[in-house]
């Protein structure tokens, strides 16, 4: 959804309503920043989604179900989602591998590289999201649905 407003022109003359199976706190926050109206969740009562879709354009950013977080919550996604859009392709690759569950030697093999190269990624990924440890980088993979 998110990728077919950007690639809409003209996105201002309509009002985006995000519908997914799965609403989270990354999912929302990505769909507010792209522009969208609204985003619920595809199990939203009838009654909500006739009122959303309503309302559109006449209230504020709206979720179903409500995420609720503080200031310092959202800042921790937006600064999550920032580090992962950061990532070149092949660190991309690379935490997908790691966040498998596979050792170092195994994530090598599996991207044909050498467990050196892997470190490598490996100390670039962990910089960018100023983490210090593969839990906590295993953490994030699981935040973001890696």
């Amino acid at each position: 959804g998110i990728q077919l407003m950007q690639e809409t022109p003209n996105t201002e003359k309509y009002k985006w309503i995000l519908f997914s199976a799965y609403v989270d706190k990354y999912l929302v926050f990505r769909a507010e920043s792209a522009g969208f109206h609204a985003c619920l969740s595809k199990e939203v009562p009838s009654e909500i989604l006739l009122e959303t879709i309503l309302s559109v354009g006449h209230m504020p950013f709206f979720t179903y179900p409500p995420i609720e977080g503080e200031a310092t919550e959202r800042t921790e996604v937006e600064g999550k989602l920032k580090a992962y859009n950061n990532l070149t392709q092949r660190e991309k690759s690379v935490l997908k591998v790691l966040t498998s569950g596979s050792s170092s030697k195994e994530c090598a093999e599996t991207l044909h590289i050498s467990i050196h190269t892997l470190e490598t990624h490996k100390k670039n990924i962990f910089r960018k999201f100023e983490v210090n440890s593969i839990s906590e980088l295993l953490r994030i993979g699981i935040d973001l649905k890696i």
